[in-house]
């Protein structure tokens, strides 16, 4: 599958689930609400997961191996428990959670902005539940986001053409670059 391909179908994802999110947040808003709270709960559990498993390896001997350990216990223990009771104190502790720990991953690591580039889904998902404690509030970010993934759902979209458009024309008015070459000499013999 090329990229033009691939950025049509992310592309028309992000057109329907934005149009879901806006559907949703208007008409259906407790419903989805609970929906997403239990999404949140378990996208806890999947992305503490992996790292209590790498940091098994070295448990004890480094720090940082620790403190990923650690947090990757309480991410999932936060997780199991914010699919059942996912209410205004949970939504506390829990974006509370998502907000610091991605803070002290970026803090311990070398590569600061490669493990920020990492940590941002988190920190999209602590600011979420945070605002959940503002029934009003999270319904008015569940719109805005819908309208947010149409809009990149059409720039996917709008790319994949303009870069079809920009190799047929490259490809048309292709040009030679001629460099200096040194003249040869031949020379006549006389028989």
């Amino acid at each position: 599958m090329n990229n033009r391909n691939k950025n049509i179908i992310i592309g028309s994802i992000l057109i329907i689930v934005g149009i879901l999110f806006i559907v949703f947040g208007i008409f259906y808003y407790d419903f989805f609400r609970e929906f997403l709270c239990v999404i949140i709960g378990i996208g806890m559990i999947v992305f503490n997961v992996p790292a209590v498993i790498l940091s098994l390896y070295n448990l004890g001997f480094d720090k940082k191996r620790n403190l990923m350990f650690l947090s990757g216990i309480i991410g999932v223990g936060l997780g199991v428990f914010y699919i059942p009771f996912h209410g205004t104190v949970m939504s506390i502790i829990c974006g509370a959670f998502l907000l610091i720990l991605p803070t002290i991953r970026i803090i311990f690591e070398e590569k600061h902005f490669e493990q920020f580039k990492k940590e941002i889904i988190l920190y999209m998902i602590g600011f979420f539940l945070t605002l959940n404690m503002l029934d009003v509030m999270f319904k008015v970010i569940v719109i805005t986001s819908g309208i947010v993934l149409i809009v990149l759902g059409l720039v996917f979209i709008g790319t994949s053409f303009n870069n079809k458009r920009s190799k047929k024309k490259g490809s048309i008015n292709a040009s030679i670059k001629v460099r200096d070459v040194d003249i040869l000499q031949i020379e006549h013999k006389d028989e």
